[in-house]
């Protein structure tokens, strides 16, 4: 694997998430829309900040480890949203998350972004699985998990603790050959144009 350089999708620019992200990755994610659906809240701007410049100091990809992209538009380089990838123990699996800030929802970025961290992780990074735990309340990342080619492999009841509550929890999943086969489709379907 080599060192991650940044993505670049069509509209969109994906980089490792750094100190400079921090007042608005903290803006964000602290808006109740946002972590309705999630268990991790950003702490003080002080512990933001840490988390940010350890996350663009540190090597990505390592086992048991967050790393988070920052997502921006290629016209600028407002932070619209962030991914975080952690790798399993052993390096062979991965779980993905992903939040964008609420002015830059339902345009099609996350799916964007979503895809082109996925190619990297297999096509790059050399990932066998990639799964994603979701509320299945959240059906707007429900959809774009099945857009992408994830598959319900279950449906965990109260399965999760969260501020104070007992919630379910959706595993979605996707590996390798399956990503690699719909890539190869969506290219073959493209030549016949």
């Amino acid at each position: 694997m080599r060192r991650f350089a940044g993505l670049s999708t069509e509209r969109l620019a994906i980089r490792l998430l750094d100190e400079g992200d921090a007042t608005e990755f903290l803006r964000y994610r602290n808006l109740p829309e946002v972590y309705r659906y999630q268990a991790w809240l950003p702490g003080s701007m002080d512990e933001v900040r840490a988390f940010c410049l350890r996350n663009s100091t540190e090597e990505p990809f390592r086992p048991s480890i967050y790393t988070q992209f920052a997502i921006s538009r290629k016209e600028g380089d407002l932070l619209i949203g962030d991914i975080g990838v952690i790798l399993s123990a052993d390096g062979a699996q991965a779980e993905i998350g992903f939040t964008l800030s609420p002015g830059f929802t339902r345009m099609g970025y996350a799916t964007e972004a979503v895809s082109a961290v996925l190619g990297y992780l297999f096509e790059e990074v050399g990932l066998h699985r990639v799964h994603a735990s979701v509320d299945p309340d959240n059906t707007s990342s429900i959809r774009l998990l099945e857009r992408l080619g994830f598959r319900l492999e279950g449906h965990l009841i109260k399965s999760y603790r969260m501020r104070g509550g007992w919630y379910d929890d959706c595993i979605f999943g996707m590996l390798e050959e399956e990503w690699l086969s719909k890539k190869d489709a969506a290219a073959a379907n493209h030549e016949n144009r």
